[in-house]
């Protein structure tokens, strides 16, 4: 069993790496987005950003889950080659296609988006963006699936430096608000795309298979449908927001989502690259239901932990880089980031539905969240606004995570360490409960006991006895010296 453990620690470094050099753009740049544009100009790029990720995930045709599909289904390297080139030559077709449809659309969406024809040039600035996005995509897939690693991270940090470049020299030098932000993805979109095609079609060649690309149609296609049920439940609630509110709480909700999605980044979404590629093997192990629930525990020790931290020093962050408009966004990210811990808790538990090809109940149980978060959203945002949207997430997301456990059990009955998951549960809430009745004016003594609060939960947690000798061995080793994880695992074989 802790032979597995020590394998889902040994192969994350890098794809964590790749993961947070991938999303954190946005991250980084809250300090001069929270100083330079006004709340109502971050809902602004929120919706834009949104408007188009709907339209690449339609019109993406699940290509990207095709390509993982076919290049494995052949052995021969040049029918290999021929799923890329196809795929890549597809894509780039298609989104040609959509991407001048929606530039001469661009006055009716706007009107529809934001009530107004004045955006239509940001849509069509993102329009063509898109259009890049979702060719580099293909390329992406391509490092991922030859495992180069070091390149893929490499472009990646690339891509960053980039990008943060151009937002500094059009927001900070430039004053160009809004449009500098877009030209800044443009150009960088622009450049990325250059570069993967044609170093990936010099790899693969150039070929066009009609018949392949129509079998990966057929395979993403119904794939669609359940990324667009994801998308509803992740980000309806902005356009619900803007609908009975406006761009200022849009942007405010916006904020705190980037903050509640870090444990996403940081560590579930890294925790997956690794679970993901070890769960059938795990799940084929006569030991498997006892792997699986120290799993879970495991997870729910560091997810906590890191929610705790988010949580905790969200307000502090706040107050240090963005200006006063911004801070009352923090009172909604403990609520985000622990929707994203429950999401976290269904890669695990989802083993025995993944591994007997009950896909359908996975789907069923996101159409069922997705029911209850557009009911919610209809029912709490005209009255809470942005309270009333992040506890129709959280609340969509506990139903989700139900309705998979239910599935699970039946298929592949596991039992899993609940009075040890409670109980690590109950000390975090205490201790955000301390932190949000506790009221310090002080930035630095208000930031001292936050990370007072964030160290004294695995102090708790290892004081009152939830684990056993042989993981507090573990949990000691790794405070005394967290990097020999690795050495620390093997010697309780």
């Amino acid at each position: 069993m802790y032979d597995e453990l020590k394998k889902l620690l040994k192969h994350g470094s890098v794809y964590s790496l790749g993961i947070i050099l991938s999303k954190i753009v946005s991250f980084i740049m809250i300090p001069l987005y929270t100083n330079i544009l006004r709340p109502d100009e971050y809902g602004t790029l929120e919706l834009l950003n949104l408007s188009i990720d709907i339209i690449s995930t339609v019109m993406g045709f699940g290509m990207l889950a095709a390509v993982m599909r076919f290049y494995f289904k052949y052995d021969d390297p040049k029918e290999k080659n021929k799923v890329i080139s196809t795929a890549l030559i597809g894509t780039a077709s298609i989104m040609a296609v959509t991407t001048i449809m929606c530039l001469f659309a661009g006055r009716p969406l706007s009107q529809l988006i934001f009530h107004n024809n004045e955006n239509a040039v940001y849509l069509r600035i993102m329009f063509i963006t898109m259009f890049l996005g979702s060719i580099i995509e293909i390329p992406f897939a391509y490092l991922r699936i030859l495992q180069k690693s070091v390149k893929f991270v490499t472009i990646s940090l690339v891509r960053l430096v980039i990008q943060l470049g151009l937002n500094i020299l059009f927001l900070v030098f430039l004053h160009m608000g809004v449009l500098g932000v877009l030209y800044s993805g443009l150009i960088t979109s622009i450049l990325m795309c250059l570069y993967l095609v044609s170093t990936t079609s010099f790899a693969t060649g150039i070929h066009f298979d009609k018949r392949l690309y129509f079998s990966m149609l057929v395979y993403g296609v119904p794939l669609i449908v359940s990324d667009i049920s994801a998308f509803v439940l992740t980000f309806s609630d902005r356009f619900f927001l803007n609908y009975y509110t406006n761009l200022t709480d849009v942007g405010l909700y916006s904020l705190a989502y980037k903050f509640g999605m870090l444990i996403s980044m940081l560590f579930v979404a890294p925790f997956y690259q690794i679970w993901g590629a070890r769960m059938f093997d795990i799940y084929n192990r006569p030991d498997a239901k006892e792997v699986i629930s120290k799993v879970l525990t495991y997870f729910l020790l560091v997810a906590l932990t890191v929610n705790l931290a988010i949580s905790l020093l969200s307000k502090d962050a706040l107050r240090i880089m963005s200006n006063q408009q911004y801070w009352d966004a923090y009172k909604l990210v403990p609520i985000i980031s622990m929707a994203y811990v429950l999401n976290g808790i269904i890669y695990v538990i989802s083993v025995g539905i993944l591994a007997q090809g009950k896909t359908k109940l996975n789907a069923l149980a996101m159409l069922i969240a997705m029911a209850v978060n557009i009911g919610l959203n209809f029912l709490l945002i005209p009255h809470w606004y942005k309270a009333g949207a992040a506890y129709a997430t959280l609340t969509s997301y506990s139903v989700r995570v139900a309705v998979i456990y239910y599935f699970a059990q039946m298929l592949f009955k596991t039992r899993y360490e609940w009075g040890k998951i409670f109980q690590m549960g109950g000390i975090s809430i205490v201790l955000l409960l301390l932190s949000h009745f506790i009221v310090i004016s002080s930035v630095p003594l208000s930031i001292a006991l936050n990370l007072t609060l964030l160290v004294s939960f695995p102090v708790f947690v290892y004081a009152i006895g939830i684990f056993n000798p042989k993981e507090k061995i573990i949990i000691k080793g790794l405070l005394r010296n967290p990097f020999k994880a690795k050495e620390l695992l093997s010697s309780l074989e």
